[in-house]
């Protein structure tokens, strides 16, 4: 079947949703979905092949725009949009958001360093 219209549906796939890290993707993500005027389903894989599989097939039957990886490749190729956040796909098409865990790290830790010492400060 030919696809006319767009859903304004986005197909968020990750590893798990409880992991810290996905908390604070997923806030930046949710803002901007929600200021754009997507919906979006979010589906957890814990790491399994066969969810994966079984959950991209899900969303596209669910008539997906795109996909937004975190943390997690998709399992065969799709002709729809992909951006995959620290997914580390080489697959073409895919348009990979890499994140510096190093500076973070240091800024943080620079960020925390300095609050620390103002609040003894005061």
């Amino acid at each position: 079947m030919l696809r006319t219209r767009l859903t304004n549906t986005i197909g968020v796939i990750v590893p798990e949703l409880s992991e810290g890290y996905f908390t604070g993707v997923m806030l930046g993500v949710e803002q901007y979905l929600l200021q754009e005027g997507f919906l979006y389903f979010t589906v957890s894989h814990l790491g399994r092949a066969d969810l994966r599989e079984e959950y991209q097939e899900l969303l596209m039957s669910r008539r997906v725009d795109g996909f937004l990886l975190v943390n997690t490749e998709l399992s065969v190729n799709v002709s729809l949009p992909v951006v995959g956040v620290s997914s580390h796909s080489k697959e073409p098409g895919v348009s990979n958001i890499m994140l510096d865990h190093d500076f973070a790290a240091k800024k943080l830790s620079a960020t925390s360093t300095t609050s620390v010492i103002a609040r003894l400060l005061s």
